[in-house]
């Protein structure tokens, strides 16, 4: 996870959108597992004109989740796919 610059110290966001978590784990699907499975929290629902935004640090302990090679259960669309 790479803080924000800010002047001349580093602070790091408290939330970030859907987008940005893209971003940083460079999957939509692997984001879309781990937001399902609870290790990403949503702080705020998106809706209309709004976007949904998560909490930073749930995902940067999903990130060491995922170093210590634990792997998001799949989205129930997978699973389906997979009984075909």
């Amino acid at each position: 996870m790479v803080p924000l610059a800010v002047g001349v110290g580093l602070i790091q966001p408290f939330m970030v959108t859907r987008k940005i978590l893209f971003t940083i784990f460079s999957s939509p699907r692997l984001v879309m597992r781990m937001i399902a499975a609870g290790w990403v929290v949503e702080v705020r629902r998106g809706g209309p004109g709004r976007e949904a935004l998560f909490d930073f640090q749930s995902a940067q302990d999903a990130y060491a989740r995922l170093k210590r090679g634990e792997e998001p259960p799949l989205l129930p669309c997978e699973i389906r796919r997979r009984k075909v």
